[in-house]
């Protein structure tokens, strides 16, 4: 199950001068093509504040259908001066009684609802303005832009067996019990300082970090390492870790993961990682979200607080904020 909603937060200059190039710039701001998705745009004095993928209700289903409205209610809550689009990529054959309704749970003036199907995109309605629109140019335009959000999930995919995987953890494990606890941040934070976005991280070096952050200080160490600054290097590092883990070990990794991306303004990713938490803890998404303010033992503490933060659609620059918060961030570390 796909996750309620993928955000992508940072403030971009708006460089589209119509429809067209606003449709070609979506993938990129998402990181893959949507399908089967509502995409909401909210603008701020010409510039992209928010860019938010959801599910596309399936006709039919209230529960879908609700779950959307009010995500979409949450994003546009918070500006009270914005204008934008409300974009339904389906090919449900007449999807507009669904998105009018849908954009009356919006305060925005002027809003635009457009549908985007395989071959045109039609804005205001059935008797609208229609053109030709193509997918295969949509992501063609930019290399980093996946062609489908499963085609992102994929990237996580473990690149050996787990019983190879198994194996490298527990010989790092092993070497572990043989350095002073005190020393382990210090490594931990050494593995980091030394990652390149671009390189690809070895099986030992992997293992080495997955053993680290089982364990409460060297884990405080990298959540508190990860800034602005850094988080696509911190994204590319832990991505790779995250496929070189073993699936009893992944939470951990998952949640730094989840966190760089989010960071990063890479939503799309963070909420793949939660809903691979979600899989991985037996849960729905939906108990992730209200994990973090119950302090559900049953949720790792970080896990539930992206969840969190993805629910109530907070900017990815308040994270030196919040992290100032938490002294010694002794919660965060549970």
């Amino acid at each position: 199950m796909e996750g309620m909603e993928t955000l992508t937060q940072a403030i971009w200059a708006t460089t589209a001068r119509g429809i067209d190039e606003l449709l070609a710039l979506i993938p990129e701001l998402l990181g893959f093509h949507p399908t089967e998705s509502v995409v909401s745009v909210v603008l701020q004095d010409g510039m992209i504040a928010v860019a938010a993928r959801m599910d596309f209700p399936t006709p039919g289903s209230n529960h879908q259908f609700r779950a959307t409205w009010q995500s979409l209610r949450r994003i546009w809550g918070q500006y009270d001066q914005a204008n934008g689009f409300l974009i339904g990529y389906t090919q449900t054959l007449n999807p507009w009684s669904q998105l009018w309704e849908l954009a009356s749970q919006i305060w925005a003036s002027p809003l635009w609802v457009i549908h985007v199907g395989n071959r045109f995109w039609q804005l205001g309605g059935s008797e609208g303005m229609c053109r030709n629109y193509s997918y295969e140019a949509a992501i063609s335009q930019n290399k980093a832009v996946y062609q489908s959000r499963a085609a992102l999930a994929r990237t996580l995919h473990p690149i050996s067996d787990d019983a190879t995987l198994k194996t490298q953890l527990s010989d790092q494990l092993r070497l572990l019990e043989k350095i002073p606890e005190e020393r382990w941040p210090s490594q931990l934070l050494e593995l980091l300082k030394g990652a390149k976005s671009a390189k690809r991280v070895t099986p030992e070096d992997a293992a080495r970090t997955a053993a680290l952050i089982q364990f409460p200080q060297p884990r405080g160490a990298a959540i508190s390492f990860v800034n602005s600054a850094n988080a696509a290097a911190m994204r590319a590092f832990w991505s790779e870790v995250v496929k070189q883990t073993p699936q009893s070990h992944q939470l951990r990794p998952l949640s730094l993961l989840g966190l760089a991306a989010w960071i990063s303004g890479d939503g799309a990713l963070a909420v793949i990682c939660l809903e691979r938490a979600a899989e991985l803890l037996k849960l729905e998404f939906q108990d992730l979200v209200y994990a973090y303010p119950k302090r559900d033992p049953k949720v790792p503490v970080l896990i539930g607080m992206l969840a969190w933060i993805n629910y109530t659609v907070t900017d990815p620059e308040r994270w030196e904020q919040i992290l100032a918060q938490l002294p010694g961030i002794g919660h965060l570390v549970s």
